[in-house]
């Protein structure tokens, strides 16, 4: 086993451990809990951005009673498994709330997202945790990739002051999916064999934090790519207070 391979595996040991960089159990499909409850809701609106990119809205009366919190994700069921997504945001007035979901192969949850017409029925839980959002007030630096678009969006409705660098597959869809957003002002780098690019990416937030008075660093997408950006600040001594992260699916490098 090579000395780079054993110092990735002690690190994830020790971000498992750690309720700042620790990881979190990825989105991926599961059996429904015994104890979720599942509420009925409309498809009200779809709108394809790009043929890998869609938005998602759904109405419900269950959201006007509660409250959801940016970062908070929400199950939709699927057959005998559940998918986790995260809102861009809830409008407890009328009960609506969208998803920016990534149409990525031919999963379950792609194919669902993908063929659902307007009237159509779905059955989501409530708002679970996931994420905690820094302070309101925070200089947040975010990176993710195309399956945390949505999340992005939920992260800048509640800190304002907050940027944001991206892994992506198509610079040309990614740009696209991303300016329909009004992030205009988004880094997007294309991803490389062997994760190549992540150095860039750790030194770009580095640079991010540098001109901010108290930054806060979220992480989120494949937990490859967070393992990886999170050794590489601490590398420099970014101080891991400042960090936190969750993984939304994982798959090695070829």
């Amino acid at each position: 086993m090579s000395s780079a391979l054993q110092r990735l595996q002690a690190l994830e040991r020790h971000l498992n451990s750690n309720p700042v960089f620790g990881m979190q159990e990825a989105s991926g499909e599961k059996k429904p809990s015994e104890k979720s409850v599942l509420y009925p809701f409309t498809v009200t609106d779809v709108q394809d951005i790009t043929p890998r990119f869609r938005i998602v809205e759904l109405q419900g009366d269950r959201l006007r009673e509660v409250i959801w919190n940016p970062g908070e994700k929400m199950k939709v069921r699927i057959g005998n498994s559940h998918r986790s997504y995260t809102p861009m945001f809830v409008d407890r007035k009328s009960g609506k709330t969208q998803f920016l979901i990534h149409l990525h192969g031919n999963g379950q949850g792609a194919n669902w997202a993908r063929d659902l017409q307007i009237g159509e029925e779905a059955h989501l839980t409530d708002p679970k945790a996931s994420l905690k959002l820094p302070p309101k007030e925070s200089e947040v630096v975010f990176f993710g990739d195309e399956t945390t678009f949505g999340a992005a969006c939920a992260v800048q409705s509640f800190c304002r002051n907050s940027r944001q660098l991206f892994e992506v597959a198509s610079l040309e869809e990614g740009g696209k999916v991303l300016l329909h957003r009004n992030f205009s002002t988004a880094q997007l780098t294309l991803k490389e064999e062997g994760d190549a690019h992540l150095e860039k990416i750790a030194k770009q937030i580095i640079e991010m934090a540098a001109s901010c008075r108290d930054p806060q660093v979220v992480l989120m997408g494949r937990k490859q790519s967070i393992l990886k950006v999170t050794e590489l600040l601490r590398s420099q001594n970014f101080p891991s207070e400042n960090c936190r992260s969750k993984d939304h699916w994982s798959h090695k490098p070829k």
